[in-house]
């Protein structure tokens, strides 16, 4: 098993980061957080949770998001690839978030950050993970997105760290699947809660625009092939 970043891959998010402005800010990430906090409000009303680690928290527009809506709670970012931000927390979390960042980590160190998730997650970890490439690419010319998988093949990895899981695809309104939603634990008796978690923060009718995706549903609209 490997570290969670290699010196390589360090250099060139932080490259990333430092080129692009809303590299970092996780897309939607207003309207992400305002759903995020109903959500922690229902965990609020059924459990002593009160903390949160935000995992590849970039820019850390999120927690500051989060923060300023439920000020009660204790709420840290926390990225190994940004300096700012790369010292492990001391302590776990009641719950991690992890929200588009698996899919920027280089094969060999999937272990190894999904190790570190779950020593980090007291009850669980919620996961966004994209499904189809970037818009932007690295240095090196590989798209950002360097880990594509289908979603079976991502709750197979998920299912080799954690113990119980609760996924959930996002559809593009392209009618392509584009993210997948996972919340999990290594906490069985957190089952009821994570599933109440997902019902909040995963609306039914949610679709994905805009991105590599947008193209098709232009095309598919133009040729009269959406329902």
């Amino acid at each position: 098993m490997t570290g969670t970043i290699g010196a390589d891959a360090r250099k060139l998010n932080q490259a990333l980061h430092q080129s692009h402005d809303d590299f970092g800010r996780l897309q939607g990430s207003k309207h992400l957080s305002e759903g995020l906090a109903e959500a922690l409000r229902m965990v609020e009303k059924h459990s002593p949770i009160r903390s949160l680690i935000d995992y590849g928290t970039g820019k850390g527009h999120l927690p500051a998001l989060l923060q300023q809506q439920l000020p009660s709670w204790q709420i840290q970012g926390y990225d190994p690839a940004i300096e700012a931000v790369a010292a492990k927390p001391d302590q776990p979390a009641g719950i991690v978030t992890c929200l588009d960042v698996l899919e920027h980590v280089e094969r060999a160190e999937l272990p190894a950050v999904l190790t570190e998730i779950g020593s980090l997650t007291k009850v669980f970890a919620f996961l966004i993970i994209d499904l189809q490439p970037a818009a932007k690419t690295l240095a090196d010319g590989r798209n950002a997105h360097i880990l594509l998988a289908p979603p079976d093949w991502w709750i197979a990895q998920l299912a080799q760290f954690f113990s119980c899981l609760c996924c959930q695809p996002m559809m593009h309104k392209a009618g392509i699947q584009q993210k997948l939603y996972a919340v999990v634990s290594n906490q069985p008796q957190a089952a009821p809660i994570m599933h109440e978690f997902m019902r909040h923060v995963f609306p039914v009718k949610q679709l994905a625009q805009g991105g590599v995706l947008e193209s098709v549903y232009n095309y598919k609209k133009a040729n009269g092939m959406l329902a």
